[in-house]
């Protein structure tokens, strides 16, 4: 049983002889629940046309036992001829099924979840990209057994995807994104930390979302900090239901889980896989060349990451004027085009670049031309997206290539969160099986992310931060006092 390289497999383009298959699947079936027998399954998925026919029944009994329902069920509707579900199989894969969300399966992690959930509970949950984590926030949307939601999300281009994605829901709830909007009798407000600090008289919120949660931690030094740490305070001494979600981070501050009774689910689970290219080049102008051949060799969609939007513009421009002579023209007719002539001008550049299949993602640009241009890319119009960490963290896109052109994230080094979190956008459920993530620097070193959470830890607390937390639950009140007392001198 001990023969078997999982490197090895992951390589393998077919297989096609039935011997093979019966040895190869009673070794994953004895590790069946383990990453390296989820990678196998998930890449004999990605070669399932080559794989043989009289085989695939005990895959797919296999796919079940690692608990891939969606997968699962996609293939008893495509393989209907091959394999015929027992009445046991037929009663567990019901198990899975949402009983609020129409043709949606939960895969085994994800089921935990929603049922902890169902009971009542806080949860907080730390899992790779892939994992299906903006799922459970449908979920819950769609029961409709709350009156106020509140979702938090750290930028305007989540809130956006957000809105839209429960948009369908609005014959039901008034959806918020602003402080101008006026609440009625049921809502989901989705906003920044910042605007629910602004927002006039918010309601009582029974379900509390913080999407994005590891950005509440002060290793990230992120001016956002406070404002997040003191919308998690006000909201939650409402004590409504929570859920806390995360990019794969190691541990949860203990104090806060305990404050707040918060299980924490810790998973490495995830329905695809990543395959990682190290390209070494250490030339910049090679580099860039390289990159280039790269991106036009690959027959699905690729996002460039690299550190600043003037880098995304300026390497998707450098981009184009090397595909010029190769008559690239993609786009001929964008809706959008209508809005660039009338609004900007007929020749401007960007244009240009969206009609070679080339998009930029800017936070400088018109918020409606961003999300125009993730969708383009998202429905394959756009071949290749130069992006920053701004598109990278959260906004989901269908990537089956990932470039990690840059080794930094504006002046500072990526650190291994950064890359695992950019790495995660390699590959997608229901699209691509594997991604594929082409790295064009060196790695960086293992190292642990525990979340801590200021306004809970108290261990390094900012003044405003501080004078938000409760008299009863602050650490250093002698601190808290001097506050309130240059506060009050100040008036």
């Amino acid at each position: 049983m001990n023969e078997y390289n999982v490197i090895d497999i992951l390589e393998l383009s077919e297989l096609q002889n039935f011997d093979e298959n019966w040895n190869l699947t009673k070794f994953v079936s004895s590790i069946v629940d383990t990453s390296d027998a989820r990678q196998i399954i998930i890449h004999i998925l990605d070669i399932w046309s080559k794989v043989n026919t009289d085989a695939k029944p005990i895959w797919m009994d296999l796919i079940e036992r690692a608990g891939f329902y969606p997968y699962y069920v996609d293939k008893i509707q495509s393989e209907k001829k091959i394999f015929e579900p027992s009445t046991q199989a037929q009663i567990r894969t019901s198990f899975f099924k949402s009983d609020y969300l129409p043709n949606i399966y939960f895969h085994e992690q994800q089921k935990k979840i929603e049922q902890a959930l169902n009971s009542g509970k806080n949860v907080a949950v730390s899992a790779p990209t892939s994992f299906g984590k903006s799922l459970l926030i449908e979920e819950i949307v769609a029961r409709k057994q709350f009156k106020n939601i509140l979702i938090i999300q750290p930028t305007l281009a989540l809130i956006d995807e957000t809105r839209r994605k429960l948009k369908k829901y609005s014959n039901h709830y008034n959806i918020v994104v602003n402080t101008r909007q006026i609440p009625k009798e049921q809502n989901i407000f989705i906003l920044t930390a910042e605007r629910v600090l602004e927002f006039p008289e918010l309601p009582t919120i029974d379900f509390f979302v913080i999407d994005e949660f590891y950005k509440i931690s002060n290793r990230l030094n992120d001016s956002r900090i406070d404002a997040l740490n003191i919308a998690l305070l006000n909201i939650m001494k409402e004590k409504p239901q929570a859920m806390f979600l995360t990019p794969s981070v190691d541990s949860l501050s203990e104090k806060f889980r305990k404050k707040y009774d918060v299980d924490f689910f810790k998973t490495d689970y995830a329905l695809v896989n990543t395959n990682i290219v190290e390209v070494r080049n250490r030339n910049n102008k090679a580099k860039k060349i390289k990159l280039f051949e790269l991106i036009k060799e690959q027959n699905a969609p690729s996002i460039v990451y690299v550190k600043s939007p003037n880098e995304a513009y300026k390497l998707a421009n450098d981009y184009l004027n090397w595909l010029e002579n190769l008559n690239n023209i993609e786009n001929t007719n964008l809706e959008i085009f209508e809005w660039m002539d009338k609004n900007i001008s007929p020749d401007w550049q960007l244009k240009r670049l969206l009609r070679n299949g080339i998009g930029t993602h800017n936070g400088a640009l018109p918020r409606h031309i961003v999300t125009t241009e993730i969708d383009l890319f998202n429905d394959r119009h756009l071949k290749v997206l130069f992006a920053t960490v701004s598109l990278i963290e959260g906004v989901n896109t269908v990537a089956k290539n990932m470039f990690i052109y840059s080794p930094n994230k504006g002046n500072n080094l990526i650190d291994f969160f950064d890359f695992a979190n950019i790495r995660g956008r390699a590959g997608r459920m229901g699209h691509y099986f594997t991604g594929n993530v082409f790295l064009f620097n060196e790695e960086p070193e293992l190292e642990n992310f525990t979340i801590d959470v200021p306004s809970i830890d108290q261990k390094e607390v900012s003044d405003e931060i501080l004078v938000n937390i409760p008299d009863e639950d602050v650490v250093d009140k002698e601190r808290k006092k001097q506050l309130n007392y240059d506060i009050d001198s100040e008036l």
